[in-house]
């Protein structure tokens, strides 16, 4: 079998953990535990298929590619519209013009959001550029990629989190330590 026909096999054993899983998740019986470890053990053969039909690196960045458009399929094609809920959520919305604005926590807001994510999310990149183990270069384009990530995951925290003064006090924590990690010489190895 070459290696086209690899990969079809591996996307056909995508599909088919995929569905396994959402058929698990959709009925609670009592092989419920046997075919949710089914589902994963057939994903984990597909990306093993898919490694050997390309290189390990590609084959597997595929088959978790393929995972993910799978997944994406199987949950659009289980969406269920409920008209009941909509219009309830409609009648429930706050009009932002009715309710009175706190400049001093908006500010907090703000700050928390924008300056705090920022510096938290710059320490961790700082902290794992220090603390990769791997060369320099390839350290720094790791660290700027994490420090990234990192930003755009603390500011939708911060945004979604109500209690803006706990959201500001573990933006300054995680900021301590990463900075403390990457400058504290012999930590990291």
């Amino acid at each position: 079998m070459g290696a086209s026909g690899l990969a079809l096999a591996g996307f056909v054993a995508v599909a088919a953990g995929i569905a396994v899983l959402r058929c698990a998740w959709r009925r609670q019986e009592r092989w419920h535990a046997a075919a949710v470890a089914c589902g994963w053990a057939v994903l984990g053969a597909a990306i093993l298929i898919h490694a050997a039909a390309f290189s390990a690196e590609v084959g597997s960045a595929i088959a978790v590619t393929a995972f993910c458009l799978a997944g994406i399929a199987a949950a659009a094609f289980g969406l269920e519209i409920r008209p009941g809920r909509a219009a309830a959520a409609r009648e429930r919305f706050i009009d932002p013009s009715e309710n009175p604005v706190n400049l001093g926590r908006a500010v907090l807001r703000m700050a928390t959001t924008g300056f705090l994510t920022l510096v938290a999310a710059l320490a961790v990149g700082m902290a794992f550029t220090a603390c990769a183990p791997v060369t320099a270069p390839n350290a720094v384009v790791f660290g700027v990629f994490t420090a990234l990530v990192v930003w755009a995951g603390l500011a939708v925290w911060a945004v979604t989190d109500a209690r803006v003064l706990r959201t500001g006090g573990i933006l300054l924590l995680v900021a301590a330590v990463a900075y403390g990690l990457a400058a504290w010489p012999g930590v990291c190895g």
